[in-house]
């Protein structure tokens, strides 16, 4: 009996010992939980801080700013978002877009979000005759998923009303200055002439000096009447069907005294079959043409090269116009069509002219629902092009 005793009490030793040894292995594995948690609720605290730092920066921000999840639930919104539209913040927050299609100041938004695009887009809306905006919508892509939106829009009201100002004075300044430049040009060609009476070879050369300098103000002055008339929402595109063909061939018979004086090697590659009417607006469309072709034949050199080629090819009106003239530096391409810019070479090439027929040709490719591009290589010539899609003629 006494020896059961004995094992029981030695049994009892044992897994007390035991019991002991783990407590203070559980002791030490707390005391490591704790010191972890300790450090994640540090971590926690400066990220919550963090956050709290970029909503602040944010909310702070002059733009709109908005951000959906991958349901197109609103998840913040800053405050100069709200004051742009008009909006109570906290009441949009946690509600679908699809709950706020009747607000006629988010409509428009909406229906931008509603679009299937898979990355980011830049589009400018009219909310109202008195808001204007431009809405930038990034789609937040991980690993090919989209995770959300995010939606930045900036007051472009004012930028538009001083624009249309600027373009209104324009147009207006231009239209009082065609009159005496015309007038102008009519006298100095009498005086040429001889209708006003002979004239010496002194007073000649400065009538004709007078008679060059005259010209480039008109052409200024048309140039700036044709940028009033592009940007103008106003005035829109009167689309007929028309021949293409012919049309460049009226552009082109329209500058033959100028490439016969500079001896300029032309060649018109027609289509192998004939092209059927298209729909566009045939004023702006010989406007744009006629841009293209005098620029290549301002900046071809004597003897040089120009050939037009175009086709119907996937649906699409391609044309391209190539020349052997001075090209364009490369550090200087991706301005070519920007208003009033004029490459360095092509100043020292021919100081007289505006930087506005390529930035007027775009514009009215761009309104046809096209493309317009180039290629150049400095000192050895440039091709430029565009393609417009073919819209089918109801009959």
């Amino acid at each position: 009996m006494a020896l059961l005793s004995f094992i029981f009490f030695l049994i009892f030793v044992i897994l007390l010992l035991f019991f002991v040894s783990k407590m203070e292995g559980f002791g030490r594995s707390e005391l490591s939980f704790v010191n972890q948690l300790k450090n994640f609720e540090k971590g926690y605290l400066a990220i919550q801080k963090e956050k709290q730092r970029v909503l602040a920066s944010i909310d702070n921000l002059q733009e709109g700013f908005l951000i959906l999840d991958a349901n197109n639930t609103i998840e913040y919104a800053n405050s100069q978002f709200g004051k742009i539209l008009g909006l109570v913040c906290k009441k949009v927050m946690n509600k679908n877009i699809s709950e706020l299609k009747d607000s006629p100041n988010l409509s428009p938004i909406i229906s931008l979000l509603a679009q299937d695009v898979k990355y980011s887009f830049k589009k400018e809306i009219q909310i109202n005759e008195n808001l204007i905006l431009e809405v930038f919508i990034n789609r937040l892509v991980i690993s090919k998923k989209c995770v959300g939106t995010s939606v930045v829009v900036h007051d472009i009201t004012k930028e538009k009303i001083m624009g249309s100002t600027k373009r209104d004075f324009v147009s207006l300044t231009a239209h009082q200055l065609n009159v005496p430049l015309s007038t102008t040009k009519l006298s100095l060609e009498m005086l040429l002439d001889g209708s006003l009476g002979k004239i010496t070879d002194e007073q000649r050369d400065i009538i004709e000096k007078t008679q060059k300098r005259n010209n480039m103000l008109i052409h200024l002055v048309n140039d700036l009447l044709d940028i009033a008339k592009i940007e103008d929402k106003g005035n829109s595109y009167h689309c007929e069907e028309v021949d293409f063909e012919a049309l460049v061939k009226e552009v082109v018979d329209s500058d033959k005294i100028e490439m016969k004086n500079k001896k300029i090697v032309f060649e018109f590659a027609k289509p192998e079959n004939k092209l059927p009417k298209i729909i566009l607006d045939r004023n702006k469309m010989f406007l744009a043409l006629k841009n293209m072709f005098d620029n290549a034949i301002k900046y071809t050199p004597e003897k040089g090269t120009i050939s037009v080629a175009f086709e119907i090819r996937n649906k699409e009106l391609e044309f391209k116009i190539q020349d052997s003239g001075i090209g364009v530096p490369n550090n200087e391409k991706e301005k070519i069509f920007d208003k009033f810019f004029r490459s360095s070479n092509a100043i020292k090439t021919n100081p007289s002219g505006s930087g506005l027929g390529l930035f007027i040709a775009k514009n009215i490719i761009e309104a046809h629902n096209g493309e317009m591009g180039f290629e150049s290589v400095e000192n050895k010539g440039s091709t430029f092009f565009f393609t417009i899609p073919i819209k089918e003629i109801k009959s």
